[in-house]
């Protein structure tokens, strides 16, 4: 991930994480809603990782 634009990043994952809470909570089914926003929250996450330096340069 590039160190640029971070702070646009973080406001994006909170304003996500407000809307996934909002979702939940208006769940008929808490449990499963709940699952859903974890599995997607990983997705998201996981895409965004930060690569190793190594990788950077070489352009993975």
């Amino acid at each position: 991930m590039r160190r640029n634009g971070t702070q646009a990043l973080a406001l994006l994952i909170y304003g996500g994480l407000v809307e996934v809470a909002s979702w939940i909570a208006n769940a008929k089914d808490v449990s499963a809603q709940f699952s859903e926003g974890v599995i997607a929250l990983d997705l998201l996450l996981s895409g965004i990782q930060a690569k190793p330096p190594a990788e950077q340069a070489e352009g993975r």
